[in-house]
C-alpha cells in the first residue's frame, strides 16, 4: 500500500509573495502616482502653452514697435524732402539785387 500524504488544506503562498490587501494598497500608489505624472504633465503643457502664448504676445508687441520706428522716420523723411523744396522755392523767388541783374545781362 501506498504511504499517506498529509495534505495541508490552506493555500500555499510562495515566499515573498504579496497578500491581495498589500496587492490593492500598492496598486492604488501607482495608480496615484500615474495620476500625479498625468497632472504634473499637464501642468507642464499648460505652462507650455502659456510661455508660448507670451512669447507671440512679445513678437507682437516688437512688430508693432519696429512699425512704428519705420512710420517715424518715413515722417520725418518726407518732412525733410518737404524742408528742402520750400527751401528751393524760396531761393527761386528771392528778389534780384541789381548786382546779379547786371552779372546775369553780361553774362549773355
Amino acid at each position: 500500500m501506498a504511504p499517506k500524504h498529509n495534505v495541508d488544506p490552506r493555500p500555499k503562498i510562495p515566499v515573498g509573495s504579496i497578500d491581495p490587501h498589500e496587492a490593492t494598497e500598492a496598486e492604488q500608489r501607482a495608480e496615484a502616482a500615474e495620476k500625479e505624472r498625468q497632472e504634473e504633465r499637464q501642468r507642464a503643457e499648460r505652462e507650455q502653452q502659456r510661455a508660448e502664448r507670451e512669447q507671440q504676445r512679445a513678437e507682437r508687441e516688437q512688430q508693432r514697435a519696429e512699425e512704428a520706428d519705420r512710420e517715424r522716420q518715413e515722417e520725418r523723411q518726407r518732412a525733410e524732402r518737404e524742408q528742402q523744396r520750400a527751401e528751393a522755392s524760396e531761393q527761386q523767388t528771392q528778389p534780384t539785387t541789381l548786382d546779379e541783374y547786371i552779372a546775369a545781362c553780361h553774362s549773355l
